[in-house]
């Protein structure tokens, strides 16, 4: 990704939270690589850091828990601040359960929820001042292929991921009158470190990753970058008649 040096992007300000790995890290780098201003949030300060190095031109960034609301609001306001203004926004930050819905504990629901749901309302919340300022915003909202199509045993991410792209959908018909559009991007089974950790834990490395590919139409993990280039087009000016839209980056899982 950082070999990419055109400029879609050019002169964007874009707050990022997740960015310390993963797809948030591939979208940090990729909107950078295009033009952009990145403003960067994520717990993970030494993940973080790693992060800013590798995109290299020194992003402005914060540590932030994204479920904390006072955390929030101060992260933003000072990313804004320093980049004299945002006009784009990815809430990226998210965590998985794998666990049977019968064996759930309410703690685990709250959980996912809040960092998969409540923390993009709160973002997006502190964004929205600096959003309407700039105008001609974005908003995406990195879902997941499990809100489209369940999968056993995953309910509870299901369940936040299928309400996030319902938050998404609210915010493009409450907020096109600002002239900001809100978009969302439901990824596959991505190759992230989060994937890799479920692997890791699998008795049966290679049965898994056969269970993964058998969910989609390319028998293959999806990248980190490929997520990132799909993102790339809902926050530039290409996709500047698309706002309210689920862009499926699967490979083919939802109608397979």
């Amino acid at each position: 990704m950082t070999a990419l040096t055109d400029q879609r992007l050019g002169g964007r300000r874009i707050a990022i939270t997740g960015a310390a790995s993963g797809i948030g890290r591939a979208i940090a780098i990729c909107f950078a690589a295009h033009g952009a201003r990145v403003a960067l949030l994520d717990r993970d300060q030494s993940r973080l850091a790693e992060t800013v190095e590798l995109i290299g031109e020194r992003p402005v960034y914060r540590v932030c828990d994204v479920t904390d609301a006072a955390a929030v609001q101060a992260a933003i306001d000072a990313l804004a601040k320093a980049c004299d203004g945002l006009d784009g926004l990815v809430n990226c930050a998210g965590i998985s359960l794998w666990r049977n819905l019968d064996g759930c504990s309410f703690e685990d629901w709250r959980s996912v929820m809040s960092v998969n749901l409540d923390a993009a309302f709160l973002v997006t919340q502190a964004c929205l001042p600096h959003l309407k300022r700039a105008g001609d915003s974005t908003i995406v909202n990195i879902a997941s292929g499990a809100a489209l199509k369940p999968t056993r045993d995953f309910g509870v991410y299901a369940t936040s991921k299928a309400a996030l792209v319902a938050f998404t959908r609210a915010l493009a018909v409450d907020l096109v009158e600002h002239g900001i559009r809100a978009n969302a991007v439901c990824p596959g089974v991505i190759h992230t470190p989060m994937v890799e950790r479920t692997l890791q834990r699998a008795p049966d490395r290679e049965a898994r990753m056969r269970q993964f590919f058998d969910k989609n139409q390319m028998r293959r993990f999806g990248t980190a970058e490929e997520v990132a280039l799909a993102t790339l087009f809902l926050t530039s000016s290409e996709s500047s008649f698309t706002t309210g839209s689920t862009l499926s980056a699967d490979g083919g899982s939802a109608f397979h």
